[in-house]
């Protein structure tokens, strides 16, 4: 024991503590609230984005199958554009992202932008 103990009334202290302890409680309770929160919103946003996903590929299949059925076009010709497409952003990754911000040019032949240090166009062949 404290000086400080014989000094002053030692119930007072303890009354003291258990406010303070109290007080850091009620914050650490709030936090645990805010961050479970917190887990469910990204919980529910993740589950949200795997329906999206999930109606588009869904999507997907349907035009590709009604493409081919129809015959107004063959795997091939989907495969051809897929690959096009998936080259606009410069790399060859099977995903449709968004290009990179780079100085870029058009090709002379077929007008499709081109990284300003490409010798060769993706998409046509032409070489400068």
């Amino acid at each position: 024991m404290s000086v400080f103990d014989y000094i002053f009334d030692n119930e007072w202290s303890q009354r003291s503590d258990i406010e303070k302890l109290k007080e850091e409680n009620a914050s650490l309770a709030s936090r645990v609230r805010r961050m479970r929160s917190t887990e469910v919103e990204k919980g529910e946003s993740v589950e949200e984005l795997r329906r999206q996903v999930g109606e588009l590929a869904l999507l997907s299949k349907t035009l590709v199958e009604i493409l081919l059925d129809k015959e107004v076009c063959t795997g091939r010709d989907i495969e051809q554009v897929m690959r096009r497409i998936d080259l606009e952003d410069g790399v060859e990754d099977g995903q449709l992202t968004k290009p990179v911000e780079r100085p870029s040019r058009a090709c002379p032949e077929c007008k499709h932008l081109l990284a300003a240090e490409q010798v060769r166009c993706l998409y046509c062949g032409y070489t400068r």
